[in-house]
C-alpha cells in the first residue's frame, strides 16, 4: 500500500485493477469451491460413492447430500469431520446412519459442521480400559455443531466396567452426543440413549441423551425415555450416580419449546455408602469446578420423568440412595424457568440394607441445590408445577423409611429460589416406609420445602391442593410425620400479598405452612 501511493494514478489504477481481477478470480474460485455440492451414491462404510469418502474428499464449506435411502452401517469406525461441513440427509424416515454398536456415528474435531434430516443410531462408546471416560455414543463434537431436523436413538456410552482392588472410575457421559464447544439443536428427537456408569466402580452416568460442557441451544426439540444410570457394586466408598437422564449440563444451556418425557436418571445399586444418587430425571445441570453454568429452560415442558436413588437391599448397614429433582436438579449457577410445566414427575428414594434407613428425597418436580458450595440462584416464573411426587426409599430391616422433602420444589443448600406467577398444586412428599421394627420417613413441605440455609421468595404464585404424608410402618414402628402440606419453611422465606397459600394437607400437623 505504500509503494502504490507513490505511483502515477494510471499506474495505481492499472496496478488496483489488476489486483482487484486477481483477487476476484481467487474469490470466484474460493467460493466455486465452497459452494460444491457432493453426493453420496450408496450405503456402504467406505470407498467410492460412500459418505465416508464423500467426507475425506470433500473442501471446507462444500455441502454433502444423499441420492440413496436407507441405512448406512458403519463397520470401520465413526465417520471423522474435521472441516466446514455442511451434511444434508433426505429425512431422518429415509436415511439411517449405525454405528453398529461398535462405534460412536460422528466424531467432529473441528469446523462449523451441519448435520441434518437424518437417524443417528445405535453409536456405541466404550473403551472398556481401566480409568476411561467413555463420551458421545452417537457424536463426540469439539467444533460447532448444528443438529436439525435429526433423530437420535439408541446410542449409548458406556463407562468401563473392569474390575480392580479399589474398583476404577469408568463414567459415561452424553449417550447421544456430547459437545464440548458449540452445540444447537433445532427440531430433533432424542430416544432410548443411555449414559451408563461402569458397574463395580464408581462410575457415573451424565447425561443420557446429550452431555454439554460448553455452550448449547436446543430448541422445538423432543427427548424420551433417554436414562443416566449409575453403576452397580463396588469395592470404594462412593457409588454411581445417574446424572441428568435427559441432559447432563456443566456449561451453558439454553431450552426453548421443547419436551422431556420419561427419562430417567438412576443411581446404581448395592454400592458400599450411600453416595449413590439420581439427580434430575430429565436435566442435571452443575459441576465443580466448571465455570459459568447456566441453565435457562422456557416454554417447555417436563412429564413423568424420575430421579430414582440406588437400592442397597444386599449390603447390611447402607441406606438408600438420595434422589433429587425428578425433572429438574441445579446446583450451580443462574437459572431460568419460564412459562414451562413441570407435570407428574417423580423422585425415589432408594431402599435401605439390613439395619439402614430409606434414602433421602429433596424436590419432586425440581431441586436447587448447593452441593458443592458453588451457589445457585433461580427464578422459576409462569410455570405450572403440578403432580409431582417425592417419595423417601424404604428402610432396611429394623431402620426407618428415608424423609421426603418438597412434593413440588426445593431450595435447598444456600441456594436461592423465587417463585413468581406458579401455580403449585396437587404435589406430594410423603415418607418412605419403614423397615420391619422401623418408623416411616417422614414428609415435609407438600408443595415447596425451604432448608435452613437457604433462600425462598413466593411472587403471586398459587400454592395449593399438596399434600405432606408421612410414611408408613411396618410391625412394631410407628408412622411417620406429614408436615406443612403447603410450604415446609426453616430458612429465609416470604411472600407477597398476592401469593395464595390454601387448601393444602398435612397428615400430622400445619396443613399450609410449618413450621
Amino acid at each position: 500500500m505504500g509503494n502504490s501511493r507513490k505511483a502515477s494514478p494510471l499506474v495505481r489504477g492499472s496496478a488496483t485493477l489488476a489486483a482487484c481481477a486477481l483477487a476476484l478470480a481467487a474469490l470466484g474460485s474460493a467460493t466455486s469451491a465452497r459452494a460444491a455440492t457432493r453426493s453420496v451414491s450408496n450405503r456402504n462404510d467406505s470407498g467410492s460413492g460412500s459418505l465416508r469418502q464423500a467426507i475425506a474428499d470433500a473442501a471446507a464449506g462444500d455441502t454433502i447430500t444423499f441420492s440413496v435411502t436407507g441405512t448406512i452401517t458403519l463397520t470401520s469406525g465413526a465417520l471423522t469431520v474435521n472441516k466446514d461441513l455442511n451434511i444434508q440427509g433426505p429425512g431422518p424416515n429415509k436415511l439411517q446412519i449405525s454405528g453398529n454398536h461398535a462405534s460412536r456415528v460422528f466424531l467432529i474435531q473441528s469446523g462449523t459442521v451441519t448435520l441434518a434430516g437424518m437417524t443417528i443410531t445405535n453409536g456405541r462408546a466404550d473403551l472398556n480400559s481401566p480409568i476411561v471416560f467413555s463420551i458421545g455414543g452417537g457424536v463426540l463434537n469439539y467444533g460447532s455443531l448444528t443438529l436439525s431436523n435429526d433423530v437420535v436413538s439408541d446410542n449409548e456410552a458406556l463407562g468401563d466396567a473392569s474390575a480392580s482392588p479399589f474398583g476404577t472410575p469408568g463414567f459415561g457421559a452424553g449417550g447421544g452426543v456430547l459437545s464440548f464447544a458449540l452445540l444447537n439443536v433445532t427440531a430433533c428427537q432424542f430416544t432410548g440413549n443411555l449414559a451408563r456408569g461402569g458397574d463395580r466402580s464408581h462410575g457415573e452416568g451424565v447425561g443420557g441423551a446429550v452431555g454439554i460442557f460448553g455452550t448449547a441451544t436446543i430448541t422445538d426439540s423432543q427427548f424420551i425415555r433417554n436414562v443416566a444410570q449409575g453403576g452397580s457394586g463396588g469395592s470404594v466408598p462412593e457409588a454411581g450416580s445417574g446424572l441428568g437422564g435427559a441432559i447432563g449440563n456443566a456449561g451453558a444451556l439454553t431450552v426453548t419449546s421443547s419436551t422431556f418425557i420419561e427419562n430417567q436418571a438412576v443411581a446404581g445399586n448395592d454400592n458400599p455408602a450411600t453416595w449413590g444418587r439420581g439427580l434430575g430425571g430429565a436435566i442435571y445441570t452443575g459441576g465443580v469446578g466448571q465455570p459459568g453454568v447456566m441453565l435457562i429452560a422456557k416454554d417447555s415442558r417436563f412429564e413423568h420423568n424420575q430421579a430414582i436413588g440406588g437400592n442397597n437391599g444386599n449390603l447390611a448397614g447402607v441406606a438408600g440412595g438420595w434422589a433429587a429433582g425428578g425433572a429438574i436438579l441445579a446446583i450451580k449457577g443462574p437459572g431460568t424457568i419460564s412459562n414451562c410445566t413441570l407435570d407428574h414427575n417423580e423422585a425415589l428414594g432408594g431402599a435401605g440394607g439390613l439395619g439402614a434407613n430409606g434414602g433421602v428425597v429433596l424436590g419432586g418436580a425440581m431441586s436447587v441445590a448447593n452441593d458443592f458450595g458453588l451457589g445457585s440462584n433461580v427464578t422459576v416464573s409462569h410455570t405450572t408445577v403440578e403432580h409431582n411426587v417425592a417419595r423417601g426409599g424404604r428402610g432396611g430391616p429394623g431402620s426407618n423409611g428415608g424423609e421426603a422433602r418438597g412434593g413440588g420444589l426445593l431450595s435447598g443448600d444456600a441456594a436461592t429460589l423465587t417463585v413468581s406467577g406458579t401455580t403449585v398444586a396437587h404435589n406430594q412428599a410423603q415418607g418412605g416406609e419403614g423397615g420391619s421394627g422401623g418408623n416411616g420417613g417422614n414428609g415435609l413441605g407438600g408443595g415447596l420445602y425451604d432448608d435452613a440455609t437457604s433462600t425462598l421468595t413466593l411472587l403471586g404464585a398459587t400454592v395449593s391442593y399438596n399434600f405432606a404424608l408421612g410414611g408408613e410402618a411396618r410391625a412394631h414402628g410407628s408412622d411417620g410425620q406429614g408436615i406443612g402440606g403447603g410450604v415446609y419453611r426453616l430458612g429465609t422465606f416470604s411472600f407477597d400479598s398476592t401469593t395464595v397459600i390454601e387448601k393444602n394437607h398435612a397428615s400430622t400437623s400445619n396443613d399450609n405452612l410449618a413450621p
